[in-house]
């Protein structure tokens, strides 16, 4: 039975489909197990920000800070950090958290 031409273990098939990239730096592309860490980043500078306790010209920094401390990640630019995504700048602020529910 099988797929001819088709030689692959159970556990090479289960290791290529759930493959952990922690050097990733974009949450769309991010795997299944540092997507929630890419959300959990962006809701506590969203929550700092809220409560006063972050100012918005220290979000680059603190996100840098964020991204090597829960995944071991250098940012190059803000490109790829704390502007890649376009919910602050369209004020959708807390939205973050709902991408969860479906990871």
């Amino acid at each position: 039975s099988g797929v001819e031409g088709f030689e692959y273990s159970d556990e090479e098939l289960y290791r290529a489909v759930n493959g952990v990239d922690f050097k990733n730096l974009i949450r769309v592309d991010a795997d299944e197990l540092t997507y929630p860490l890419h959300v959990i980043l962006r809701y506590g500078i969203e929550r700092d920000v809220v409560e006063g306790t972050l100012d918005v010209d220290d979000i680059p920094k603190r996100w840098n800070e964020d991204m090597k401390s829960l995944l071991d990640v250098d940012v190059p630019n803000d490109k790829e950090g704390s502007l890649q995504d376009i919910h602050w700048s369209c004020m959708a602020i807390g939205y973050f958290p709902t991408y969860l529910l479906g990871a």
